[in-house]
This record gives structure tokens, sequence and C-alpha cells, in this order.
């Protein structure tokens, strides 16, 4: 896969991780949450071990232990997956508060500094 795409793809890793380390998403608008789902439901795809070992030349943290929490978050979410993910985002629960804390560990562990999603898609994101 070329390197561009791959950049493209950790790029929404990344986004997605912004999205679940934020602690409060419910001062968000709809149209954000839904656009935050939208981009957690790609973790469905993104969240493949052989995919996300091709990664690593975009960042050499992506290790096995980096590549398995991806995964544990990927299911973690799956359990909010309905009509209205969006609104699961913007409520509190024991899942969204895992999914939390592993985001923000998997940030640290990729070395990126977290930054409020929206400015992080502006800035990242090309379908911004």
């Amino acid at each position: 896969m070329r390197r561009n795409v791959l950049q493209f793809h950790y790029e929404e890793i990344v986004f997605i991780l912004m999205i679940l380390a934020t602690t409060d998403l419910k001062d968000y608008h709809e149209g954000d949450l839904m656009n935050f789902a939208e981009a957690i439901l790609r973790l469905d795809s993104l969240a493949d071990k052989d995919f996300l070992k091709q990664l690593k030349p975009i960042n050499n943290k992506i290790n096995n232990y980096v590549i398995n929490r991806l995964i544990e978050l990927q299911r973690e979410l799956s359990s909010l997956y309905d009509s209205k993910l969006h609104k699961a985002l913007s409520k509190e629960s024991s899942t969204m508060s895992k999914c939390l804390i592993i985001s923000r560990q998997l940030l640290m562990r990729l070395n990126e500094e977290y930054t409020e999603p929206t400015k992080y898609a502006e800035k990242h994101m090309h379908w911004r």
C-alpha cells in the first residue's frame, strides 16, 4: 500500500483516539457527534492485525501492544454500535470510560499529543 494511503489511515486512527480521549463529548453539537460516530465506525475495518502492522513505517511506535489495544478498543466500541452511536458518545458509561482510558494510553504510546478532535480534523483530515 502506498505511503500516503497508509498515512491517511494512520491519521484516521489518531483522529478516532482523539475523539475517544475527549473527557466530555456532550459539549459538541449533534453534527460533530455524527461525524465522530462515522469516524469511529471506520475502526471496524482499520483494527485488523495485518493491516495495522503495515502502519509501522508511519509510526515506529506501532508494536504488538498497540495493535492488540486498538483491536480491544474496537471490540469495546462494538457494544455501542447502533443507529444512535452519536448519542452514546455523549453519555457516561463504563464502556466510554474504558475507551477513554485505552485511547489516552494509545496516544501516549504513539507519541501523539492530545488535540481537540475538530482541530485535529481541520489540520490532518482531508474530508473536514
